[in-house]
């Protein structure tokens, strides 16, 4: 996952400075100028997926934390209603169905929302300084 994050920043940082010489993370049969006209969707794609590993990372533990503690959301969290509730939660909906019972569970989901959140703005910056570069 954290391969993906750094791979996606590096690309980043490609696209918003070319100067930067720059040697791609995956190395296929691609040129560097084919990849680089290409990158945009690239960078989206890695950035949704990142987004998508991170929810993931965090059922993982929600169901390594439900098993042998089941007090601590009200229901028993499966691989599946816990990536369910990962993006509820991540995505700061939170519909109610699922809710975290003891101390370490909400620690759990307050550092994901938390995170999630910064992930969030930090897209969105990236975003709106390539458009007010584009502006220009």
């Amino acid at each position: 996952m954290w391969d993906a994050v750094y791979g996606t920043l590096r690309r980043v940082r490609v696209i918003y400075n070319p100067a930067v010489s720059f040697e791609p993370a995956f190395r296929d049969r691609l040129t560097l100028a084919a990849w680089e006209s290409q990158a945009k969707f690239v960078v989206t794609f890695d950035l949704i997926k990142a987004y998508i590993y991170f929810a993931y990372a965090f059922a993982l533990a929600y169901t390594l934390l439900s098993h042998p503690h089941p007090e601590a959301f009200n229901v028993r969290l499966g691989v599946g209603t816990a990536f369910y509730f990962s993006i509820t939660t991540i995505a700061t909906v939170g519909y109610g169905d699922i809710v975290p019972a003891s101390a370490g569970s909400r620690a759990m989901v307050v550092t994901e929302i938390l995170l999630g959140l910064v992930y969030v703005v930090l897209v969105f910056s990236v975003i709106a300084g390539h458009l007010q570069k584009r502006s220009e």
